[in-house]
């Protein structure tokens, strides 16, 4: 009973950092998931965004409106500029992390295929 009890004991040692491995590989996917779904929602506003600019640029130029007009559409093709900039900053930081998390889910499925394998010799 001791024998079967302490063998349990052991293997449940040993498969300790294999789960918590797993665990860690599953969050590092949901997490890259996350991300790939928040760079479809930058591609969709940046694409808005230079349509909406391009309209506004397109716009202003067939308008021929007093000087307040012409100042507030310049104004707003401004504003739209530093919002698309802003918009393609997060997006690249959104890619390098994507990227990143990419490489550490390669990494840990490496060491959680080693110590998988050295497990399965040591039972064998």
């Amino acid at each position: 009973m001791k024998k079967a009890s302490k063998s349990s004991s052991r293997l449940q040692t040993t498969l300790k950092p294999v789960l918590e491995l797993a665990k860690v590989l599953g969050e590092l996917a949901y997490r890259r998931k996350l991300v790939a779904e928040a760079l479809k929602t930058l591609d969709l506003r940046t694409r808005t965004e230079r349509e909406e600019l391009k309209d506004l640029g397109v716009w202003g130029k067939m308008d021929k409106k007093g000087g307040a007009e012409l100042t507030r559409r310049a104004e707003m093709l401004c504003s739209l500029q530093e919002h698309l900039k802003h918009l393609e900053r997060e997006h690249y930081l959104a890619w390098q992390e994507s990227e990143q998390l990419g490489r550490l889910e390669e990494e840990m499925q490496l060491v959680m295929d080693e110590k998988i394998g050295s497990l399965t010799k040591r039972l064998e």
